[in-house]
């Protein structure tokens, strides 16, 4: 997935333009992602915002799958798109966190960042 060096721009004092692409919010309105990037990338944006959700990546302790993602970042680098990934439960979209099962937080409706169990996850 590494572009060659001499293909790598700088990032600061480039014009970005692009949009979040959420692969979660597709799914939960019945739109295969493949299909919305493709009709993305017809918009020419330069950038693209990918989060990488926690609950979809280890969906079970100790068990990742990054397929999903990696097939995405693939795509996103064959389109030669400046990719901004999130990491960890916070990610784009509501819910703004995306905890998975196995490790959600025992406080309820409280400031869950108080959760040491949950944080040291």
């Amino acid at each position: 997935m590494k572009r060659p060096e001499e293909d790598l721009r700088p990032f600061q004092g480039v014009r970005r333009f692009g949009c979040t692409f959420s692969t979660k919010e597709l799914e939960r309105r019945g739109i295969e992602w493949q299909e919305a990037f493709e009709e993305m990338k017809a918009l020419n944006f330069n950038a693209i915002r990918v989060a990488a959700y926690w609950s979809d990546i280890e969906a079970e302790h100790g068990r990742y799958d990054f397929d999903q993602l990696d097939e995405l970042l693939d795509k996103c680098d064959e389109t030669k798109l400046d990719v901004v990934l999130t990491v960890g439960m916070k990610g784009p979209r509501w819910p703004e966190f995306h905890i998975p099962t196995w490790a959600e937080s025992d406080l309820d409706n409280e400031d869950i960042a108080a959760d040491k169990k949950l944080c040291d996850r």
